[in-house]
């Protein structure tokens, strides 16, 4: 199958693990500078996983000296090298924004998801340790699909200069602390938080993937499969139904039939409902949400055809699409407690004999 064509070799774990394993390649905390510097506190992490001696207080000062407090709204970031059992391995701080405007997320996303690609590099084997501070339970969710838009899962390259070896794998271990770098105290609940985490990750790195895909492998036949296929993975409480072709002018979706109508392959409306496991409430009872998205694969415009400038890029057509598909799979692995249909029209806007004109009426 095409999904897995192209699959980069990176895996995200979530953990409360904040142990240093020997062969870790790449250390990078992450938070506001005012956070970081509470690493070098006597009882802080650092002591606690014996970094202490790797990173003396005076080596530790000079590096937090050297971190902005983003007033520009970027981050910043120190780095060095620190003796492990039989190798070095990269040492990074990032220092995100102190203050944020009244629209951003007080952890700023966007920031970490850049440093993070200036830092880490995808194209080698290694295992990377990130420990992200100044985190309170609610902003698990959002800083992992931070992190997760880091780390994207295609990749059509074919050069072997660029590819790892068949046994080699990028792994990424994720650990939060406090604002005052320390482990979180409710255990039971901090690991509810990092399900959540989990869930999210893999929702939006499915998203990305299908964005990134070229329209010749994205076709609407494809991303039908692929559909299929996440629903078989969900289990039996997702169910899976479409409607293809012809039959959706027969039942007067006369909008998606004839965008779709002049394509190699047919416009189709795809449903997928999830309805939670019995828990003592009728699945009547259950509040329902639907998520729509659209799936435009490729827009040519059709006989409005777009400008060599406009139509490029047009593959991302799909985007609502696919990230309503990756929030779906995310709330069906979490077994939320609703009732959950999902309907994604997938079509590819082309030129041809069939295509519908402007004065047409749908």
């Amino acid at each position: 199958m095409f999904f897995n064509h192209t699959a980069s070799k990176s895996t995200i774990n979530f953990t409360n693990d904040h142990a240093l394993s020997d062969d870790t390649t790449d250390i990078h905390f992450i938070g506001r500078k005012s956070t970081l510097e509470k690493l070098n506190q006597p009882k802080s992490i650092i002591n606690e996983m014996g970094l202490a001696t790797q990173t003396p207080s005076d080596m530790f000062d000079a590096m937090i000296s050297r971190l902005s407090s983003g007033a520009n709204g970027g981050g910043s970031s120190c780095s060095t090298f620190l003796p492990m059992t039989d190798k070095f391995a990269n040492f990074h701080l990032i220092s995100l924004p102190e203050t944020v405007s009244r629209h951003n997320h007080h952890m700023s996303p966007h920031v970490i998801t850049d440093m993070l690609i200036s830092k880490v590099s995808t194209k080698k084997p290694g295992k990377v340790k990130l420990y992200v501070a100044g985190v309170e339970p609610g902003d698990v969710a959002p800083v992992a699909a931070a992190i997760a838009r880091a780390f994207p899962l295609y990749n059509s390259k074919t050069s072997s200069d660029n590819d790892m070896d068949d046994n080699d794998d990028l792994s990424i271990d994720v650990c939060f602390l406090t604002e005052t770098c320390d482990k979180f105290s409710n255990e039971n609940m901090f690991m509810l938080q990092l399900a959540s985490a989990e869930a999210v990750t893999k929702g939006v790195r499915l998203a990305a993937k299908l964005g990134d895909m070229t329209p010749a492998e994205l076709t609407t036949d494809a991303y039908a499969d692929q559909c299929k296929h996440i629903a078989k993975e969900l289990g039996e409480c997702v169910t899976y139904e479409e409607i293809v072709g012809e039959d959706l002018d027969k039942l007067q979706y006369g909008g998606l039939y004839g965008v779709g109508k002049a394509a190699e392959c047919p416009p189709r409306l795809v449903i997928m409902t999830y309805t939670p496991p019995s828990s003592g409430t009728s699945s009547e009872a259950c509040e329902s949400v639907a998520l729509c998205g659209k799936g435009v694969v490729y827009d040519t415009g059709g006989l409005s055809i777009k400008p060599k400038t406009g139509m490029c890029g047009m593959k991302h057509d799909m985007g609502g699409s696919a990230g309503v598909l990756g929030g779906f799979c995310a709330a069906v692995e979490l077994k939320v407690p609703k009732k959950v249909t999902l309907l994604l029209g997938i079509v590819e806007n082309a030129i041809g004999p069939l295509a519908f004109r402007n004065d047409d009426i749908l």
